[in-house]
Order: structure tokens, then sequence, then C-alpha cells
């Protein structure tokens, strides 16, 4: 978009442009126009009727903070990444034409970011260019196919955004053979959260069918688009009742402290991305007994492991006042369910953990916590960290170290015609805070993993921090009445060795010499 910075340099000097057909009219005060800007007006003449065609729109909050990190720190952070196994015979063209009327639905997916006077702004292009990359890799052996597959999508995953002239979604089918194929979506989080992503294979799911029978789309025409959520969201964050929450969060949040959690390296200076992670297994059994536990204290799921997190947490700092983070889809108005976008907002979860607490009372805080989080979570997160760390440390998150994501798995459950769906695990090299826990509720039990800090952590210390939480689990769960600083967290075998090993000091010392005669030997 080359015209955007010219167009942007008329503005500063307060030259107005419209559209009349096919003509441009401009206004400016006598003498601003001179015969160069003229002349460079008539060879950006396309560029600057494109722009002004097509529809802008300022940013939501959450956008806003994106879209200054990117300027900040131009990276592969705030890649959104899912890569599908599709087993089945797979008609490439219906697949196509899937994801051209999704663009065509969705403004969002047809979106840049450009500044403008210094102000950045949603860019809408009125029409998508979409096609969808196919790479044929029929001509290698199976394994030898899905290994390269596997390695360029890891590849692929780590590729930046340029948010002012890339499409903000890429999508790369891999043929191994007429059967199976891999489909590989990298989206920018400007225009995409989770939720969005199961919008976005339900869309898939239901007009890919559709297509394949030759039948029109039977999903209905959007009410409203993310844009319009976005003017809409700056309107009401001036209201009464986000002035209401907005001072909840306040009150809840001022001083609260930073997670100093045992580290394995420096903290830099300047918080860095780069990650790991490494996979979380609760079997069914354990997640059954831990939904029986959350209905028996009229809880859910999520209070209780967000309990067990915290738990685990004081364990390791010695901290009383734990605060972790933890995503909220946000779709609180029914207009805006449907809609591809970046909704999802985080809470700020504080307690206060003592010793003589024992874990039901813990649930009970956490529970009406949580519910008081969920009665104001319309501030977004970005205007609570102005209104409560207005100079923060750098080499921090802002309020929350930590996260905890628990989560269904949309995707596994949905279909392409006759295809069946596998979600293929490759490894992640982000992590945008210190430490996540994203926990999946399956058939088999919780399924998930830790995502982690690579500059912070080093991996062995976070599988014994997986083994600790599964250790806390079961120890909570066998008395959950248990004060929480005598509920177990270590190994057997971390036990003996505190408990055992490190005191055993019995020593045999020589018989026939005396304790002088011992140190000269020294």
């Amino acid at each position: 978009m080359n015209g955007i910075k010219f167009i942007d340099k008329l503005i500063k000097l307060n030259i107005a442009l419209s559209l009349e057909g096919d003509e441009i009219l401009i206004e400016a005060r006598e003498g601003v126009v001179t015969p160069q800007i003229l002349k460079e007006i008539r060879s950006n003449k396309k560029s600057i009727i494109y722009f002004l065609r097509n529809k802008k729109s300022l940013l939501s909050f959450s956008q806003e903070r994106l879209w200054f990190m990117d300027q900040y720190d131009h990276n592969a952070s705030y890649n959104i990444v899912q890569a599908i196994k599709l087993i089945g015979k797979l008609d490439t063209k219906v697949l196509e034409k899937t994801f051209t009327e999704i663009i065509r639905r969705h403004e969002v997916l047809r979106t840049n970011f450009v500044t403008i006077n210094d102000t950045p702004w949603q860019y809408i292009h009125e029409e998508s260019k979409f096609k969808l990359e196919t790479v044929d890799q029929s001509h290698l052996p199976q394994g030898e196919a899905n290994q390269r597959i596997q390695q360029t999508i890891e590849f692929e995953s780590q590729k930046p955004f340029d948010l002012e002239n890339d499409s903000l979604i890429r999508l790369i089918l891999y043929k191994v053979n007429d059967k199976d194929h891999t489909l590989f979506l990298n989206q920018h989080h400007i225009i995409s959260d989770g939720w969005s992503f199961f919008i976005l294979f339900k869309e898939i799911s239901i007009l890919y069918k559709a297509f394949l029978e030759n039948k029109p789309s039977p999903l209905p025409e959007l009410e409203i688009q993310y844009s319009d959520y976005a003017v809409g969201q700056r309107k009401y964050i001036e209201g009464e009742i986000i002035n209401n929450q907005l001072k909840y969060w306040k009150g809840k949040l001022l001083n609260t402290s930073i997670l100093e959690l045992p580290l394995d390296k420096v903290r830099p200076k300047k918080q860095t991305f780069n990650g790991s992670n490494l996979p979380v297994y609760i079997n069914k059994d354990i997640t059954n007994k831990l939904n029986l536990f959350s209905r028996r204290n009229e809880a859910t799921l999520f209070m209780t492991l967000l309990s067990i997190f915290k738990v685990l947490l004081y364990k390791y700092t010695g901290q009383k006042d734990i605060c972790v983070g933890s995503p909220i889809a946000n779709r609180t108005k029914v207009e805006i369910e449907p809609l591809l976008g970046f909704f999802v907002n985080t809470l700020a979860l504080r307690s206060e953990l003592s010793g003589e607490l024992s874990f039901v009372d813990l649930v009970k805080q956490i529970k009406q916590t949580t519910l008081e989080a969920y009665d104001n979570q319309d501030v977004p997160f970005e205007k609570v960290v102005d209104s409560i760390l207005p100079g923060r440390k750098i080499s921090y998150s802002p309020l929350v170290q930590a996260i905890m994501v628990l989560q269904n798995n949309p995707v596994s459950e949905l279909s392409f015609g006759e295809l069946s769906l596998k979600p293929i695990k490759f490894e992640r090299v982000i992590s945008k805070f210190d430490i996540t826990l994203d926990l999946t509720e399956t058939t088999e039990g919780l399924v998930g993993m830790i995502e982690y800090n690579t500059d912070l952590f080093d991996r062995d210390r976070i599988a014994r921090m997986i083994e600790h939480f599964q250790v806390l689990t079961e120890s909570m769960l066998s008395n959950p009445r248990t004060q929480i600083r005598d509920l177990e967290f270590l190994t057997s075998k971390e036990s003996h060795q505190l408990l055992v090993e490190c005191n055993n000091t019995v020593v045999d010392y020589p018989k026939e010499k005396c304790i002088h005669q011992l140190f000269e030997k020294q």
C-alpha cells in the first residue's frame, strides 16, 4: 500500500480528499497544493481512489495494544497457528471456494492496519484476492512427506506478519496423497482469537458440505462486522457501567505483587517471548474426581484447577499474594457471537493465600473472585493496566506473569463432509508470559501443556513442575479439607531425598583417634 504514506502526507498538510464518481476532489487552503503535489496525486490516483472507497475504522482497544507492541517489537509472538490432518477424499476446489466465501463474509479477514496522521486505522479491502496455496509432496514416501511438512509448518509458524501490507490469514494445503492432506492455518492475533478458531472451523464444515453438494451457502449474512464492534466499544467505554467496573478492578488489583518464580537464568532487562512447552496429562479417573469435587463444592472445573495451580505457585514462591491471568471469550452480546475477530479479554484473578487456609475454603474464595471478575469483564485488560500501572517494569508482563486456560477441543468434533480431522502437534517456540498452564477437557481426561519462557526456565524445572501439579492434585483429592501448607506436592522420590538422604548425618569416625588428631589430619 504505497499510496497510504502519500495520503498520510496529504492529511498532515490539511489537504482533504473525497470522491465524486471516479474523480478526486481536493480541498485545502490556498497555496498548500503545489504543482508537485498535484503531480503526485495524479500518479497515485488509482491507489487514492482505492483507499477512499474502502472502509476504514478505528481499532478496538485490544487491537490497539497489539498494534503498539508490533511497532515496538515486530516478531511472531502473536501468531495463532493451527495444523489439521485431513483424512479422506478432498475436493481442493470446493475447499478454496469455502475459504473465499468465509473471507467475503468476515471483513476482519480482509483487513490491514495503517497509520494515518499518527493514528492506527483498520483498513478494510472491499474485495479479496484469496487463492489457496497448495504444496504437493505426493512424490515423496509418506513418512518423508509428513516429516517435511512438519518441518515446514514449524518454520511457517514463525514468520511474522506485516500488519500494513500482508494478508493477515495464511492458508497452505499440503498433499501427501489423494486421501491424506495437511491444512496449515496461520492468523495474526489482531484479527482472531481462540473462540474465532471454533467459529471458523464450524463455518468451514458447514460450507464445504453445502458446496460439495452444489448447494448455496446456508449461513445467514452477518448483522454487524468487527469494525462495528470496535466503534461501539469505544462509545460504550465512556459510559457509567464501565467506570463502575473500572473502580472494581482498581480496588481489586492495586499494589498486586509480581510473581517471583524460582528461575534458572537471569531475567532479561526487557521481556522476551522465546518459549517452548511440555505436555500435561491428567487421566480420566482423576478428571472425573475433579469434576465430582467441583460439583459438590458448587464450583466449576476451572475454579478447582485454578485453585490447584495457585497452591502450586504459593508452594514455589512462598508468596501469599498470587495473581493469575485467564482469558475469557468476552462475547456478551448475541450479535457478536458469530463474528471472527479479537474479542478475548484477560481477567486478572488475584487471591490471598495463607498456609492455614484449607483447600475447600480457597476454592470458595476463588469462586467468589472469579464470579466478580465475570461481572466486570467488559473493561478491556489494556484499560485496567493503564489505570493501575501507568509505568511498569519492561522485564515483566503487566499485572500477570502466569496464565491458566481451560478450553474445549472443538476441532476434533468437526468434519469436512466425510473427511476426518485430526489436530497436528508441533513445536511452538513462543511464550507470551513467564508460564502458561493450558488444559483441554477431552473424553480421555485433561490434556494440554505448560508453555514457558526459555530465557527464564530450563526444561527440567518445567518437567518437575508438571509432576508437582499432578501430585498436588491427587493430594488435594485425598483430603480436600487439608490446610494448603500441608498438601503434598513433592514426588515420592523427592520426599525420600529430602527426608531421608539429606538428614542422614551418621559418619563413621576412627574410634582410636582424638578430635584434635582428626583436625591435624585434614
